[in-house]
């Protein structure tokens, strides 16, 4: 085995075990994968695409996202906004807090001034933490 695909296979699995049970595998699955920085991005974009991991693993996926690469997270977080799940939904707003600037700062305060009262609800504490 090489040590890419050595390294890939430990990527997975960081990745898989932000959806475990056990309270210490995800601290430090992310841990981990943040040490990786931006090498990580196409793994986690992967797995967010794949959504396969749940809703919690969604989430600290998104997280992950936002802090190595902000570009990429604001873009996947917008595409998540108007999931029909609302854990998704959640997490693309947490996302948008998460990177932090003007464009995901607007999309915060259009979703705070939109018809869905629990989105909206959400964006406002965001937007004021």
């Amino acid at each position: 085995m090489s040590g890419e695909s050595g390294e890939r296979g430990e990527v997975s699995r960081e990745i898989f075990a932000l959806s475990s049970d056990r309270a210490d595998a995800p601290v430090d699955a992310m841990r981990a994968l943040r040490s990786r920085g931006r090498d990580v991005v196409p793994a986690l974009l992967e797995a967010i695409r794949a959504d396969k991991l749940g809703g919690v693993a969604l989430g600290r996926l998104l997280e992950l996202l936002a802090e190595v690469d902000p570009n990429s997270a604001l873009s996947v977080a917008t595409n998540l906004l108007d999931d029909p799940r609302s854990h998704v939904a959640y997490a693309a707003r947490r996302t948008l807090a998460l990177v932090a600037n003007p464009r995901a700062r607007q999309l915060l305060l259009d979703i705070a001034g939109g018809p869905d009262a629990d989105a909206a609800a959400h964006a406002r504490i965001l937007l004021d933490d």
